[in-house]
C-alpha cells in the first residue's frame, strides 16, 4: 500500500457514460491520500463558443452558441449545445439560467431559450474562464479603428494563438496588455 505522501502516477481511465469529456484521468493517490479523477474537455467544434449549434433538426437555421450569451464574453472558455429543437414559443425569448444536467459536468452554468429568434429552442452548457488571463478564455472587443488596423469585431478563443506561438506548455496566463 502506497503511503499518502508517495502519490500515484496519473493514468487514463474510462469516462462516465454519455460524458462530453475527451478523456479522463485518475491519480489513485494525489500525494496527500486522495483518489482524484479529472475529466478533460477538449477544445473542438463541439465546445467552440463561436461554433454553431449542434444536433438540431434538419433545416434548422443555425447560429453561434456565443450569440446566446450576454455580459463579458471574454470570460467564456467553452459552450456545448445540450439540446436543440424547433422553437416552442411564437417569438424570441431571452435565454434563462436553468439547472445543468445531473452528474459530473464541466459547466459553470446552463442557459435555455424557447426561441432564439431563428426558430430554435436551445439549451447550452457554459464553461467559464478562471479569470481574464486564462489562456483558454477569449479575447476581443478591442476599441480601435477596425478598418484602419484590419481588426475583426467580436470575441475569439485565445488558444488560437498557440498556432502562432507553439504549445501552451508552461503558460499560466495570456492576457491583453494594450488597446490599439
Amino acid at each position: 500500500m502506497a503511503l499518502p505522501e508517495e502519490g500515484g502516477a496519473p493514468e487514463k481511465v474510462s469516462c462516465p457514460a454519455d460524458s462530453l469529456y475527451a478523456y479522463c484521468i485518475n491519480t489513485g493517490n494525489d500525494g496527500i491520500g486522495q483518489d482524484v479523477s479529472l475529466g478533460v474537455l477538449k477544445f473542438d467544434a463541439k465546445t467552440d463558443p463561436n461554433g454553431l449549434y449542434t444536433s438540431c433538426p434538419s433545416g434548422a437555421q443555425l447560429k453561434t452558441k456565443l450569440s446566446l450569451i450576454g455580459g463579458d464574453r471574454r470570460l467564456i472558455k467553452g459552450i456545448v449545445t445540450l439540446a436543440c429543437d424547433s422553437s416552442t414559443a411564437a417569438s424570441k425569448t431571452k435565454p434563462e439560467r436553468i439547472a445543468c444536467p445531473d452528474g459530473p459536468t464541466p459547466y459553470d452554468f446552463c442557459l435555455s431559450t424557447a426561441n432564439d429568434g431563428f426558430g430554435n429552442a436551445i439549451t447550452i452548457g457554459v464553461v467559464k474562464a478562471q479569470d481574464p488571463g486564462d489562456p483558454y478564455g477569449m479575447y476581443g472587443q478591442c476599441h480601435s479603428n477596425i478598418s484602419q488596423f484590419g481588426i475583426k469585431t467580436g470575441v475569439y478563443v485565445k488558444s488560437i494563438t498557440r498556432y502562432e506561438c507553439g504549445s501552451f506548455h508552461g503558460y499560466c496566463t495570456i492576457d491583453r496588455y494594450s488597446n490599439l
